[in-house]
């Protein structure tokens, strides 16, 4: 089963998570949104599939490389 995850370009917090578990996405679907120096960025699906973990809560800090969704 192939997998792909979503890791964190940056810096930041995470503002809003668009997805959970189990829902499906398409290519380009908004996952999650993150801010860095009050800049928002939108972090999009780069393959369709379904959601199998989402590892990140609203309002918490992540590293650059991080983790943050995978996709099946």
């Amino acid at each position: 089963m192939a997998k792909w995850s979503l890791m964190s370009p940056m810096l930041g917090t995470i503002l809003e998570v668009l997805v959970s578990a189990g829902e499906t996405v398409k290519k380009g679907d908004l996952l999650v949104i993150m801010e860095d120096i009050k800049i928002e960025t939108g972090l999009a699906a780069e393959c369709g599939g379904v959601v199998h973990e989402v590892r990140v809560k609203e309002g918490e800090p992540v590293d650059m490389g991080e983790e943050l969704v995978t996709i099946v």
